[in-house]
């Protein structure tokens, strides 16, 4: 006997994009809110950028503050649950992080691409881990966001996992990591007087990562694992839409961290109507030429019905999709999306608020309705026979062996 998994969604204002805060529009709000619980959305992922809500290490920014009090009003109104993201720092392979956390360096970081107060930075960020100042500046936010709102029945979970903020601020070594780790999640425990669990959602590259603690010691402080697959950006993957892989990968991070996913986040970018099936940079972007191929609205539809079908069978508790809404043309010249792809296509509905194809099967699903995708029985959760060192030893190399067996049934 499978549990139907809920839906939800990233979600930010259609016409506004991430950095909507302090331009925060009720109506507006309340109207998406509306159409995410019309979808049969139980849940919104929100972003909480950190150099809006914390422009300095002892000050909050209260309109932003506000905004937030807003928006978990209207979901409450919707009857929608929300899961705020602390600490975000990172969006789409960019680091976003408020001037306090930055430096000059003579040897700046150009590994990654750096936004803060809208333009880009040169330099390096600030030991984040180990940092006495910036420890308490991380407690200062917690005790003020939470210590507030944690008492409101919109909210459904904290998220600290900066949405893979460790991808681009690392760790100098594991230990440092953990000890921060286990220090936030007493912080936001005691703030939140234990009325929400504690997430820890992050790209799947956090698997690869140097310098990081194993899953299992983060789960084991509290911090639940909430993984964000996309098999159009994984070369691993049999295609764009291979929703097996997905389940594979939730299989791996429930065994490595040895607990269930409260939540597994997935989207797939779909192409506009008698548009192009290809999303490129501009051709003088600094950055090397970069494609990502779109998809027929229907393959998207498919393909989310598939997932659901999967989590299940794997007993994973919600699934968010991608995004609510796509970016409007008007703001992909604006950071993240003038580097991003992906999040330009991928969401529920277009830019302009018409739905997608895969509106009327996430209302089917969410409404019981029996779905076109048989349950796989033989795909229920089991941990898999990994070996972590492996792992740490040949990284993505060995997640590809583990996935082909996976597939012949020999994992």
């Amino acid at each position: 006997m499978t549990t139907q998994p809920q839906l939800g969604v990233t979600y930010w204002p259609a016409r506004k994009g991430l950095f909507f805060w302090e331009t925060f529009d009720r109506h507006e709000v309340r109207h998406e809110l509306a159409h995410v619980a019309d979808l049969g959305g139980s849940t919104v992922r929100v972003f909480l950028p950190w150099e809006t809500f914390q422009p300095w290490e002892h000050q909050i920014n209260p309109r932003a503050f506000d905004a937030f009090g807003h928006l978990l009003d209207a979901a409450e109104d919707a009857g929608v649950g929300v899961v705020p993201v602390l600490f975000v720092g990172h969006l789409y392979g960019q680091r976003f992080l408020p001037g306090w956390l930055l430096r000059p360096a003579p040897a700046p970081d150009v590994s990654v691409r750096t936004v803060s107060g809208g333009r880009e930075y040169l330099g390096q960020a600030r030991p984040l881990y180990t940092t006495r100042p910036l420890l308490d500046a991380q407690r200062y936010l917690v005790h003020e966001l939470i210590g507030f709102y944690a008492a409101h029945s919109a909210i459904r979970a904290w998220d600290v996992g900066g949405n893979g903020l460790v991808l681009v601020v690392p760790p100098a070594a594991p230990g440092a990591l953990l000890e921060w780790a286990g220090e936030l999640v007493q912080v936001v425990q005691e703030a939140d007087g234990g009325r929400h669990p504690v997430w820890w959602s992050a790209p799947d590259d956090v698997l690869t990562a140097p310098n990081l603690p194993t899953l299992a010691e983060l789960a084991e402080i509290g911090l639940l694992p909430v993984p964000e697959t996309y098999p159009a950006l994984r070369p691993e993957a049999q295609g764009p839409d291979d929703a097996e892989f997905v389940a594979f990968m939730w299989a791996l991070v429930a065994t490595l961290s040895a607990r269930p996913l409260p939540c597994a986040i997935t989207g797939l970018p779909t192409a506009p109507p008698q548009g192009p099936r290809t999303a490129r940079l501009p051709t003088d972007s600094e950055l090397p030429p970069r494609a990502l191929p779109l998809h027929e609205e229907e393959t998207q539809a498919v393909y989310l019905e598939q997932v659901l079908t999967r989590a299940a069978n794997w007993h994973v508790d919600l699934i968010v999709a991608a995004t609510f809404a796509d970016a409007p043309p008007e703001l992909w010249a604006t950071p993240p999306f003038d580097h991003a792809l992906l999040p330009r296509h991928s969401g529920l509905v277009r830019a302009d608020g018409r739905e997608k194809e895969t509106a009327t099967t996430v209302r089917l699903w969410a409404k019981g309705t029996e779905t076109h995708v048989a349950a796989q029985e033989s795909l229920s959760f089991r941990p898999l026979a990994v070996d972590p060192e492996e792992l740490a030893r040949r990284g993505w190399k060995a997640i590809a062996a583990w996935y082909r067996a996976f597939l012949e049934g020999e994992l």
